[in-house]
């Protein structure tokens, strides 16, 4: 229970070994990838499902571990042990020391997950606790938080001295949510963005593939280390197909063009929905034309002499034919050139709907074949790409270092590129401009199709050569390292006797009652207290909380302190994991703090955990505020931190445990995708008073301002029918279209049924729950009433935006169906059926979020009438759906 994987006193050991190969660990969930055989050979192998970036993170590997003073191992991080070993099988045979998680790094301990990646996190950690000797470098790809507990313990020095952290971000959760117009609503986000934040900020070094992304994290105010580099990735040295001619990689060289390619993920962040655009405004009579004529002049030209005056003269006329006539043409004849496109990447969601569905109906009246390769092998995906007359285009919204443009580029096979994100550090976007795309619209995309695929050729886009040194560059950062580790292990040294130093021989604790006011808390520890007992430790421990057994755990928590204080200050308090009565162990975390049960008692939260600080830093940052937080919690205290730029943070051990479950000390139902109903209010208010100052009002107001909704539920949320225009009923028929008022209870805090003695339909903010009973339990002794919200419109608005957000879970009945209809003023215009869509029961819905958020433009009138109305099936049980909000925005106003 001392906390520490390894103590100062292992620094001898690693200054005697100071001369021996330097031992450097990657560690990444991204482990699926290309293989590459001996040096200089080539590509041999490429694992199913392997992306852009577990490809980069294996060429590295295979760069370092032909390195004389390297020993390299790889750490595949997942769940899916089965699978990690197959990978394993494939790695080893290439001469990698591949390593996978067991099952016994899963219970140490058993965590109680709040996110995706949270047990995979502490699982590294005891990995970590086992191998700690291979890892004098710990590199680390990070997505998710999957490594926000190693480099906490790193951070802290509880590896072996001279142990660094060197981190790779993706650009954060946040990142890859940019132009979904299906976002997440759900609290998952913030706590993986919170990790990810923390990762970035804890590394030792902090290594992006291009400036684009550092300067979108230092543009979130993420803190980043004082050792930040520029390094791209390491780009694959492809080997030509057996029956294929060796590709041609002087880029400049002129290719036939006569059929397309999207390669990402088929969503409208990677530009699929741009790319379906521009497909349906191309005119296929004219590309057909075109096409037939080029096949004929270019089969004709392949034996031909004077090529290059010829080019010129299919290309046209002009300074553009005078340059393509100086380059020379790689003229690849295919068995039959017809045009033809392929969607190739990972089946994803469109407006709502499986991308694949979606592509299947756009595609419907195309004259030309369309081929959709969902999921396809990226190998298998790779050989589609490297087919004669091939032309991919990447018309992404937003990109960080988009890798697979290098692969195709490496191949020799032409693209087109939107200019996004870190593309100019890859890509020369000057050379060639009929192959950039200025910005990435569908108009813009289908104008320079139909140019290039009538003249039928494209010049191949040069690769920066700054890309292409990634390799070089990594050997020489380890070299490096190399040099000066043993540096390292000093320098760790006298951290730790500096933290020694400031450890005190106690550390105060201050127990906290239940329900107890910030104030005082504040009185408590503050009140009276010397300057000298101000400078130790405080330790605010929660009534029912407990240190578990062990004789210095305090001596050893203050240590950690200590270590923060000496590396820089930026942690200002830390809290800790928590034993439960299950055996598993719970950790809070940003943004709720929040304390979850586990599986037993399911679906509860603690709101307080053990939080430890020096006893100066809490006075000081509560001290302002301490009578408007009337409740002491974690989440209170954390926002106040940060208003003195410190963060508080999880350090992934356990050293408290709480008794059983007891409902006064937190809160029931709570799942960790969602704050509890009974917080939402309290926080915001909470929010809303210690952030919202007069001095940011006016900000608010005269530089950053927002347009208002014309109406909002979350907002308006009335407790009276119509006011606003909002009215809360049921249809006691499903084709019913007389709407029965429900009533609002003061007491419960909804809309129920006029009689008490009904339970069901209700409504409360937040939350609606339809009925169904073959005994007559619903409203009215009726068997059955689908809740419904109904908003009138009290305005004009044509081209209103009309968003709904909404999170069903059907996890115990039969069941909902979710139906959103516009109903006109004018009598004589039928309904408009919005949204249908039906949602079966699934058991896993109770703790896991299925949020959406859908969108609709519409021409509203004084008078209409919009119906939110929840199904219910033969058996309601626990089936219903959070109304997150319903908001109606007006058009936005025209261009000046």
């Amino acid at each position: 229970m001392d906390g520490l994987l390894y103590t100062a006193s292992d620094a001898s050991r690693v200054l005697q070994a100071s001369s021996t190969k330097l031992k450097t660990c990657i560690i990444t969930a991204d482990f699926w990838g290309m293989i590459e055989s001996d040096s200089g050979r080539g590509v041999r192998a490429m694992l199913k499902g392997g992306g852009g970036t577990a490809t980069a993170t294996h060429l590295l590997a295979n760069t370092l571990k032909e390195q004389d003073f390297v020993d390299v191992t790889f750490l595949g991080v997942t769940k899916e042990i089965d699978v990690c070993t197959q990978a394993q099988k494939v790695h080893k045979a290439s001469g990698l020391n591949f390593e996978c998680l067991q099952e016994r790094h899963f219970e140490q301990p058993r965590v109680v997950e709040t996110y995706p990646y949270e047990a995979l996190s502490h699982a590294v950690v005891a990995w970590l606790r086992e191998h700690a000797d291979l890892c004098e470098v710990i590199h680390g790809h990070e997505w998710g938080g999957v490594l926000v507990d190693a480099a906490t313990v790193a951070y802290f020095r509880r590896l072996p001295p001279g142990t660094r952290t060197v981190i790779v971000p993706h650009g954060g959760h946040m990142w890859s949510l940019q132009w979904k117009p299906q976002r997440s609503l759900s609290v998952e986000p913030l706590r993986i963005d919170h990790q990810e934040r923390m990762v970035n900020m804890l590394a030792d070094t902090l290594v992006s593939p291009t400036e684009h992304m550092r300067a979108y994290l230092r543009a979130r105010g993420w803190r980043l280390p004082t050792d930040t580099r520029i390094i791209p990735n390491v780009m694959p040295a492809f080997e030509a197909e057996p029956k294929q001619e060796a590709p041609d990689l002087d880029m400049g060289h002129v290719k036939r063009v006569w059929r397309l390619a999207f390669f990402s993920r088929m969503e409208e962040r990677k530009g699929v929905k741009i790319f379906v655009d521009a497909l349906h405004m191309l005119d296929a009579a004219r590309l057909k034309q075109s096409q037939e004529a080029n096949s004929k002049l270019w089969r004709g030209m392949v034996s031909a002499e004077g090529t290059a005056e010829a080019l010129g003269a299919a290309a046209g006329s002009g300074e553009q034919s005078k340059n393509m006539s100086q380059r020379s043409l790689l003229a690849t004849v295919g068995p039959k050139e017809e045009f033809e496109v392929y969607f190739m990447g990972g089946d994803t969601y469109v407006q709502s709907q499986p991308s694949s569905t979606w592509l299947e109906e756009q595609s419907a009246r195309w004259p030309w074949k369309t081929h959709l390769l969902m999921n396809a092998p990226r190998a298998e995906a790779l050989t589609m790409l490297a087919q004669p007359g091939m032309l991919v285009v990447f018309c992404s919204l937003v990109e960080n270092l988009p890798y697979v443009v290098a692969e195709v580029g490496a191949m020799g096979v032409p693209y087109m590129v939107a200019d996004v994100g870190g593309m100019s550090e890859l890509v020369d976007l000057g050379a060639f401009s009929e192959a950039v795309l200025p910005e990435a619209s569908a108009p813009r995309l289908a104008a320079q199709l139909q140019t290039v695929l009538e003249r039928g050729t494209l010049p191949l886009l040069p690769l920066r050569p700054q890309a292409l040194t990634g390799a070089q560059q990594w050997v020489e950062w380890h070299r490096n390292f190399a040099a000066e580790k043993a540096s390292f292990a000093k320098a760790d040294g006298a951290v730790a006797s500096l933290a020694k130093s400031g450890v005190p021989a106690t550390v105060q604790v201050v127990g906290v009652p239940r329900g107890e006011g910030l104030a005082q808390v504040w009185q408590s520890a503050c009140g009276g207290t010397s300057a000298a007992d101000l400078a130790a430790p405080l330790l605010l421990l929660p009534e029912g909380f407990s240190l578990l057994p062990g004789n210095e755990i305090l001596q050893v928590m203050a240590g950690l302190l200590a270590v923060g204080e000496a590396r820089g200050g930026r942690i200002g308090a830390l809290t800790f994991g928590v034993e439960l009565p299950s055996g598993e162990h719970a950790f809070p975390s940003s943004p709720t703090w929040l304390l979850h049960a586990g599986s037993d008692p399911p679906k509860q939260c603690y709101g307080v955990a053990p939080v430890l600080l020096r006893g100066s830093t809490f006075c000081r940052v509560a001290e302002p505020r301490a009578r408007v937080v009337k409740t002491y919690s974690i989440w209170a205290l954390s926002m106040l931190l940060g208003h003195d730029g410190l963060h508080l943070h999880t350090y992934p051990q356990s050293f408290f445990r709480v008794g059983e479950w007891d409902v006064d000390m937190g809160y029931e139902p709570c799942v960790p995708t969602r704050l509890p109903e009974q917080l939402r209010a309290e926080m915001g208010q909470a929010a809303t008073i210690m952030y919202r100052d007069a001095e940011q009002t006016l900000w608010d107001m005269q530089i950053g301002h927002f347009g208002r909704p014309l109406a909002s539920l979350n907002a308006d949320y009335p407790m009276y029918q119509r006011h606003l225009g909002w009215t809360f009923g049921y249809f006691t028929e499903a084709s019913s279209t007389k709407l029965e008022e429900l009533v609002w209870r003061q007491e419960e805090s909804k809309w129920g049924c006029a009689d008490a003695a009904y339970e069901f339909p209700s409504m409360r903010p937040g939350g609606m729950h339809p009925c169904a009973s073959e005994e007559g339990q619903c409203c009215g002794n009726n068997t059955y009433a689908a809740a419904a919200v109904r908003f009138t419109a009290l305005f004009r608005a044509m081209g209103a935006r009309v968003m709904l957000a909404y999170d069903v879970y059907p996890f115990c009945g039969d069941g909902i169906d979710l139906v959103v209809s516009h109903n006109f003023y004018d009598t004589t215009r039928p309904p408009a059926v919005l949204m249908a869509q039906a949602y079966e029961m699934r058991p896993e819905a109770e703790s896991k979020s299925n949020r959406r958020r859908v969108e609709w433009v519409r021409d509203i009138e004084a008078g209409d009438t919009f119906d939110f109305v929840l199904h219910p099936r033969r058996n309601h049980a626990c089936d219903g759906m959070s109304l997150i909000d319903l908001v109606i925005w007006p058009a936005a106003p025209p261009a000046a």
